[in-house]
């Protein structure tokens, strides 16, 4: 029983490092320490369920852009991965090879693998990000964006939003 203790000691005071590192609230530290092993098991799974929903939105992101470019004709094979399922209306084509391009690198390059291939992917989204801030900073050096950039030549083709219709009402 005393082993069980000290073990249970052991993964609280983790859990509580792992919190301060990754800059956690500090009540977290109180719900570890006072409700151990409880508290810790608790903090574990609210970080799966981050991880688990961060993973499910860049999944949702992946299966919209492969299926907008393969709607547009921008990937090999798009005749297949823009196709919208007629039962669910749903791009399960582009959802389901999504899935099979995010299981490759596990599969192929073990786990670890897997690891290494996130992290240069997460460095890439980054670098993406600063390229494209970049972009727009030259653009707006050379004057960009210009006077009625955002007006449509055919104002009438919009329909009136609510908001509009109410300022203009009010006025």
């Amino acid at each position: 029983m005393l082993f069980l203790g000290g073990l249970s000691l052991a993964f609280s005071i983790l859990m509580c490092i792992h919190a301060v590192r990754s800059g956690q609230q500090m009540y977290w530290l109180f719900i570890i320490l006072a409700f151990q092993p409880i508290g810790g098991i608790i903090y574990l799974f609210v970080i799966l369920a981050s991880v688990f929903v961060c993973t499910l939105a860049i999944q949702g992101a992946a299966t919209r852009m492969m299926f907008s470019m393969s709607r547009d004709r921008h990937l090999p094979g798009g005749a297949i991965w823009g196709q919208v399922n007629s039962t669910f209306k749903t791009p399960a084509n582009a959802a389901i090879a999504t899935g099979v391009l995010a299981a490759l690198p596990i599969l192929f390059l073990s786990p670890l693998g897997g690891f290494y291939m996130s992290i240069a992917a997460t460095g890439l989204i980054y670098l993406s990000y600063f390229l494209c801030n970049i972009g727009v900073l030259a653009a707006r050096r050379k004057g960009w964006p210009s006077r009625g950039w955002c007006t449509s030549p055919n104002t009438r083709s919009r329909s009136p939003s609510p908001a509009r219709a109410a300022w203009r009402s009010a006025s």
